[in-house]
């Protein structure tokens, strides 16, 4: 009789083979790949022909200790890499932002995704919980401005981005605190107008809603960590 599989895996790659084998009732299927979805079907076979096949059989490869790592997209974000997770526990992730992970922990700004499923039939994924990374437009731009390198054009978006300050969140006062502190000093000694940006940032920060103010700073510090030489050049 013949035996022929199907396997996706991920949900974007398929393998299909036939095997043939003779006088047996039973055989195994080897090189599978783990955490992988297969379509059996099998049927007999004669010197006048082959017979019709069997009802198909799904089963998933349960070689391994929990659900494969994968990238999924969450929330309006950028795509998150979940690592491999043990059956029946829950990853965690900070909320992609740039170089931001950290930050967005701190701030509590997760996705969560579990691990479900058991050893008899294999490990799966559970849907995504991404609600936190659906981010304000503010914050999203405020992600982007980890990518420029010149302080002079960082000071200058933070400006624009921060201006209306009564829609600021808790996120946004924490991640204008991390770019103030990437332009260096010596690009503010060299030119005045990042100065005054900077300054009007601050200011624009300060005017921000008060409970925004108060768990940025619960959070992150955020109130004293200003860079030192946004209060000298203030004097």
């Amino acid at each position: 009789f013949g035996v022929e599989t199907t396997s996706t895996v991920n949900s974007s790659f398929y393998d299909v083979r036939v095997m043939t084998v003779y006088n047996v009732t039973s055989t195994i299927i080897n090189d599978l790949v783990p955490f992988s979805t297969y379509n059996i079907t099998v049927a007999a076979a004669t010197s006048i022909g082959e017979g019709p096949p069997s009802s198909v059989v799904a089963n998933m490869t349960a070689e391994g200790n929990g659900c494969p790592a994968e990238i999924t997209v969450c929330g309006n974000i950028d795509s998150v890499m979940w690592p491999e997770t043990e059956i029946d526990s829950t990853s965690k992730l900070p909320c992609p932002c740039g170089s931001t992970m950290s930050l967005f922990n701190d701030l509590g700004i997760i996705a969560t995704r579990k691990c479900m499923g058991n050893f008899e039939t294999g490990a799966r994924w559970s849907f995504s919980e991404c609600s936190n990374c659906t981010l304000t437009g503010t914050t999203s731009s405020l992600c982007k401005l980890f990518d420029i390198d010149s302080g002079a054009q960082l000071a200058s978006a933070l400006v624009n981005i921060t201006n209306n300050t009564q829609e600021l969140k808790t996120e946004d006062l924490a991640l204008s605190t991390v770019l103030l502190e990437a332009i260096q000093i010596s690009e503010i000694q060299e030119d005045k107008q990042v100065t005054m940006d900077i300054l009007r940032v601050v200011d624009q920060l300060a005017s921000a809603p008060q409970d925004s103010i108060n768990s940025s700073h619960r959070n992150t510090n955020s109130s004293s960590r200003y860079p030192t030489h946004i209060y000298v050049y203030s004097l």
